[in-house]
C-alpha cells in the first residue's frame, strides 16, 4: 500500500491519521471539491502527501459523456497551491 484515501475523514480531523499512515511509509490522500474554500484547501495540501484526488463533479458519480468547465477550474486552483500530482474522478468520462 502506498497511499490511504478517507473519504469522509475533514483535514481538521486528520492528525492522528496523518501521523500513523507517515510512521508506515503511506501517504495520506485528500479530496478536494469546487466547494472547497481556500482556508480549507490550504489545510489540506499542507497535509497532503502522494497526489491530491479532485472530485470532478458535485453530485453522484458515475460515467458523463465530459468534464464540466469547473473541474479545470478546480485543476487550476489546486495547482496553484501544490506541486503534487493531482488525480480527477469521480464522474470522469468515458473512453
Amino acid at each position: 500500500m502506498d497511499g490511504i484515501l478517507v473519504a469522509d475523514m475533514p483535514v481538521e480531523e486528520s492528525e492522528e491519521a496523518v501521523i500513523a499512515a507517515e510512521e508506515c511509509g503511506i501517504d495520506p490522500i485528500f479530496l478536494v471539491a469546487r466547494t472547497t474554500s481556500d482556508d480549507r484547501l490550504d489545510a489540506i495540501v499542507r497535509q497532503a502527501r502522494g497526489y491530491v484526488y479532485l472530485v470532478s463533479v458535485l453530485g453522484v458519480t458515475g460515467v458523463r459523456d465530459v468534464l464540466p468547465p469547473e473541474a479545470f477550474e478546480l485543476l487550476h486552483r489546486v495547482r496553484l497551491r501544490t506541486p503534487l500530482p493531482l488525480a480527477i474522478g469521480f464522474g470522469n468520462p468515458h473512453r
